[in-house]
């Protein structure tokens, strides 16, 4: 377990340094977030009523989830497009990302993003049931709802790898789904470990208060206030995001190369390796092509 804990760290440092080196990659996260934001709040505004009846609910908060796993889903799709292009050549094509993400990934993927928006919306459902009510009308989390609310977060990470078969095999939905399920069934402590990594940046949302504090302090004008507030926190969100990504991608090409290294020491009637810890960790800010 440490040792799955060791890589998942490992993994998330080189996501760290790759968003350093590229962060113009932030940018399709941030008109993600946009678009969640207005999304749900025209959804809200169609379909709340002072009092909804149970049924209007549940509509809501499906809708919401396909918004957001379709939006979610996308993005990352244009995201691995582009990693591939720099594992590939070293260079980026916009262009040429957003039409393979159109083109070849988008009708493989969907169906995986509909399983994940039903999923996401049972465990959202789930994660409410189970949270402690208290008599002021307010809830806080339980030990089960945590749990809960866990499996949804290793649920979206699973489907990430997902993802990242369908943008870097194109082999059909089927196989990918496959794919996503063995890696996450066999890696199970590095999703654990991604789930906790990933809260380190959502962390970051800390700072956001003494910065809105000295705006305050320095009678800054409100609109200013609500500019730098919504930017930081569009940007550590979206940091967030592609950290899940990247962090994925990364454990979903470990598995690869871990795999190749066996054909070939089974082919070459050599000792095999037992884990993805007996072959060299890939790297997206190295310099060398790792999906060529």
């Amino acid at each position: 377990m440490f040792d799955s804990f060791a890589r998942g760290l490992s993994i998330y440092k080189q996501n760290l340094i790759f968003i350093f080196k590229h962060p113009f990659m932030l940018i399709p996260y941030v008109f993600t977030l946009g678009i969640n934001m207005v999304g749900m709040y025209y959804l809200y505004d169609w379909l709340y009523a002072p009092e909804m009846e149970v049924e209007i609910t549940l509509l809501l908060i499906y809708l919401i989830s396909v918004l957001s796993t379709f939006t979610i889903g996308i993005t990352s799709l244009f995201i691995l497009e582009m990693v591939e292009q720099l594992e590939t050549v070293g260079k980026i094509n916009i262009f040429k990302a957003i039409k393979d993400m159109v083109v070849q990934d988008l009708w493989q993927a969907l169906p995986l993003i509909l399983l994940w928006s039903v999923l996401d919306f049972i465990l959202v459902i789930l994660t409410a049931v189970t949270k402690r009510k208290s008599r002021n009308g307010h809830s806080s989390h339980t030990f089960l709802s945590r749990i809960v609310d866990t499996f949804r977060e290793t649920i979206k990470l699973g489907m990430m790898v997902s993802f990242a078969s369908v943008a870097w095999e194109n082999y059909g939905i089927g196989y990918s789904y496959r794919r996503g399920v063995s890696v996450y069934k066999s890696h199970l402590t590095e999703i654990l470990t991604g789930v906790g990594v990933s809260k380190i940046t959502g962390f970051l949302t800390i700072l956001i208060l003494p910065v809105f504090y000295i705006m305050i302090s320095l009678d800054l004008p409100i609109v200013t206030i609500i500019i730098v507030v919504a930017l930081l926190f569009s940007i550590i969100w979206s940091m967030g995001k592609l950290v899940e990504q990247l962090y994925t991608a990364e454990l979903f090409l470990w598995v690869k190369h871990y795999e190749k290294a066996r054909e070939k020491a089974e082919k070459d009637g050599l000792e095999m390796p037992g884990s993805i810890r007996d072959v060299a960790q890939p790297s997206f800010v190295d310099n060398v092509f790792d999906l060529v």
